[in-house]
């Protein structure tokens, strides 16, 4: 499961992209391997509960302007009135390939 840092703290950045490498439950921690840096990086369950680290299967426009998404990538909602140009360049630009672009 790959996460988003949502907030900056000592262990996270925010808008930093991570991979969960291992769950301690004793610990009460995750081990996260930092797609940037190649680190792994420990945080306490908290990070999650506090809203710290979210998902990132499904993502706003605004959270992925400057990423480069690697995984296949779906543009949603394309048809709501307030859809704009903008959006759809910005999304369709975070793509590394347009072979994993999918626009609904």
């Amino acid at each position: 499961m790959e996460l988003i840092g949502a907030g900056t703290t000592r262990q996270t950045l925010n808008g930093a992209f991570y991979r969960v490498f291992r769950i301690h439950f004793r610990e009460e921690r995750l081990d996260l391997f930092d797609l940037t840096t190649d680190e792994i990086v420990r945080v306490p369950f908290t990070h999650v509960e506090k809203g710290l680290l979210r998902s990132t299967r499904a993502l706003c426009y605004a959270s992925v302007q400057g990423k480069t998404i690697r995984d296949s990538l779906c543009l949603l909602d394309t048809s709501h009135p307030h859809f704009s140009r903008e959006m759809l360049l910005v999304g369709c630009s975070r793509a590394v390939s347009a072979d994993l672009l999918a626009v609904v």
